[in-house]
């Protein structure tokens, strides 16, 4: 008895030593947070509208998936190994020939970088390039958001976070809300366009876009969401 004893305690002991190497639970929490920012399940969607003027664009999850391979091409996502998330989005408002289409976002990717390890958000951004023409496409791949985060870091040579605030849109208030400055423009009838604000509130997903085409700012703002919660089954 007094040797079951001893290897119940032995095997305990082991246990919790192998839970503090890998840090499981600390892991399982990072991805469940990172996923509240981006990762909601089909059906779920979000009603922005431009400031100042009566366009409206409704972005619907039309299908998400979870993989546990690593069949990703390096525009996609880096590094990445293991499991990664993927959504695919549908736009109300397809417009994107038109002077309003900062909303427009085709697909969004994240997984876990065990280098880094951190977990990683890539979108995919269509605009326009090649005159009034609208052809052709430019498909813009990068990388928008990690967690854990820290204020002032890039990410890669395509975003950074620029702060972390209390944002106040039409749909609510929403704390911790993460400011991404992206890098990211194209070229349209001769002018530069620019993405340069997103927001990323936790639980809700992306709040407050701000683009930046010719001299104006245009401004997509939340004003209502449907997106339930999603948290993950495992850390692998």
């Amino acid at each position: 008895m007094k040797f079951i004893f001893s290897g119940i305690i032995i095997s305990i002991l082991l246990l919790n030593i192998g839970c503090e190497k890998d840090d499981c639970s600390k892991k399982r929490l990072n991805e469940d947070k990172f996923l509240s920012y981006w990762f909601f399940d089909s059906g779920s969607y979000w009603v922005y509208k431009v400031d100042g003027a009566e366009i409206y664009d409704t972005v619907t999850i039309e299908y998400g998936e979870i993989h546990e391979d690593t069949e990703l091409s390096p525009q996609e996502i880096y590094h990445t190994k293991g499991r990664y998330y993927k959504t695919y989005l549908l736009h109300s408002n397809n417009d994107i020939y038109g002077y309003y289409y900062g909303a427009y976002t085709e697909y969004k990717l994240g997984g876990y970088r065990p280098e880094h390890d951190d977990w990683l958000m890539t979108q995919n951004f269509k605009g326009l390039t090649g005159g009034t023409s609208g052809k052709p496409f430019v498909n813009s791949n990068f990388s928008t958001f990690n967690y854990p985060y820290t204020v002032g870091e890039n990410i890669f040579q395509t975003s950074h976070i620029d702060d972390v605030i209390t944002l106040t849109v039409p749909a609510g208030t929403f704390e911790n809300t993460v400011h991404v400055k992206p890098h990211i423009y194209w070229y349209y009838s001769g002018a530069d366009t620019y993405y340069t604000d997103l927001y990323l509130s936790p639980g809700i997903g992306t709040t407050k876009i701000i683009m930046s085409r010719y001299t104006d700012t245009i401004t997509w703002s939340l004003i209502d969401f449907y997106a339930p919660k999603y948290c993950s089954t495992k850390y692998k």
